[in-house]
């Protein structure tokens, strides 16, 4: 690590007669990339390896047949993770196809390219669900597909959308299948936590879902948006709490529950209103927050419409999680990494540098205390070049261009010093 720095230093002396963008900063001396737990592709199971003996057909043995309906379909939001890059959320559909060819209690969900942990989380949901249920159709393999695929690091966040897929085939309740569930799902059929979700959220772009099921136990990062004042984005979502199963039925239903249904309508309007006029001066409207309480009234786990109203009035608690607080200000620093990558006006670069440092300014309240140095550090830096940009670049100022400069090497020093202990750190959801 000190033979990197003052590797770095040595270069930045070498460099510093040079114009600005000659010696900008590299990448990776600022960006901390998020480190998204992978976890392996699934091996067959026991459970999994009963079917390879075709078993007596569903006609003459089974006394549970199912209902006629054997397909059906819901969204999840998966995670893109390009190397050394942000990573950006996709609407993905799960389409399910079920099948009864014998008599077992438990049903077999066979998803393609399952992670362990979704494995984990199909089998838990498929025992609550015939627990939930003692007329569950038997002989049940439940076959669902990802559209593009699976990928390592998501984990099991399809796990608590496939249940719902089975109990839906299971029982022939018609689900609305523009609805995207996250989640994984406990030993008693809780929703468990999910990966980067304000990252899915604030990311996901295209078709909107008419609903999204978030875990209660994750509600921690949907806070992020509202303390980052990315209120749009609650605007635009209609994202909704989940605890158990029981909750993502009740959302995910053609059919809902007259409050749901209610409130699921009252918050359309919210979201007409934020297509023509930014949420931050909606709030300021009575009319606006009487309708998001109207709402909240009627679905105290509408977290799109909570968190808009709390930060209306000031009263988002407290900070900006781990996870979040890093990529904000991956943020806030990348366009000014882009414009010093290339040979740019100096009056560019200082644009850039003052915007980066007033995003950074407003962040440092609420981003997460152990990004509190790394946040400074980078200010710092920014600051000091705005400076450098402000001296005359001739003979006569040549002498504090290069205090400045010396500076500014010694500021970036400290933000790789700084950027050094974060990367030993792991992202958690405080």
């Amino acid at each position: 690590m000190k033979s990197s720095i003052i590797l770095r230093l040595a270069t930045f002396s070498f460099l510093l007669q040079l114009p600005l963008h000659a010696q900008g900063p590299k990448e990776d001396d600022f960006l901390i990339f998020d480190k998204i737990e992978e976890d392996v592709i699934a091996k067959p199971s026991l459970g999994s390896l009963r079917k390879t003996t075709p078993s007596t057909p569903t006609k003459a043995t089974s006394k549970r047949p199912l209902p006629s309906n054997t397909k059906a379909s819901l969204h999840t939001i998966l995670l893109d993770v390009p190397d050394k890059s942000f990573a950006t959320a996709r609407l993905s559909t799960l389409t399910a196809t079920a099948s009864q060819d014998g008599t077992e209690a438990t049903p077999e969900i066979d998803f393609t390219d399952a992670t362990a942990s979704l494995q984990t989380s199909l089998e838990k949901a498929a025992t609550a669900l015939v627990t939930a249920n003692p007329q569950f159709p038997d002989g049940v393999t439940l076959k669902v597909k990802a559209d593009g695929g699976y990928k390592g690091h998501e984990k099991d966040a399809a796990g608590a959308a496939t249940a719902i897929l089975l109990e839906a085939i299971g029982t022939g309740r018609v689900l609305d299948s523009d609805a995207a569930i996250l989640g994984g799902v406990g030993d008693k059929g809780q929703i468990t936590a999910v990966q980067r979700l304000a990252t899915r959220l604030r990311t996901l772009e295209g078709a909107t879902p008419s609903v999204i099921g978030v875990p209660m136990v994750s509600e921690v990062e949907v806070r992020d948006l509202a303390l980052m004042s990315e209120l749009d984005v609650l605007a635009k979502f209609q994202i909704v709490s989940l605890v158990t199963l029981d909750d993502a039925r009740a959302i995910t239903a053609k059919e809902r529950p007259e409050k749901v249904d209610k409130a699921f309508k009252l918050f359309a309007s919210v979201t007409t209103a934020a297509a023509t006029k930014p949420v931050n001066s909606l709030i300021k409207s009575p009319a606006f927050l009487q309708r998001l309480q109207e709402i909240v009234a009627l679905m105290p786990n509408h977290l799109s419409a909570r968190l808009i109203l709390l930060a209306a009035y000031g009263k988002v608690p407290g900070t900006i999680t781990y996870a979040t607080s890093r990529q904000a200000i991956l943020k806030a620093i990348k366009p000014f990494v882009n414009v010093t990558s290339t040979n740019r006006p100096a009056k560019e670069i200082q644009t850039v540098a003052t915007e980066g440092g007033n995003v950074l300014l407003r962040l440092q309240p609420k981003a997460h205390p152990d990004v509190a140095r790394y946040l400074a550090a980078m200010k710092a830096y920014l600051r000091a070049v705005n400076n450098l940009l402000d001296i005359q670049n001739d003979a006569q100022h040549q002498v504090m261009r290069n205090r400045a400069m010396a500076e500014i090497g010694k500021l970036l020093a400290n933000v790789q010093a700084e950027k050094e202990k974060l990367d030993k750190k792991e992202g958690t959801l405080q």
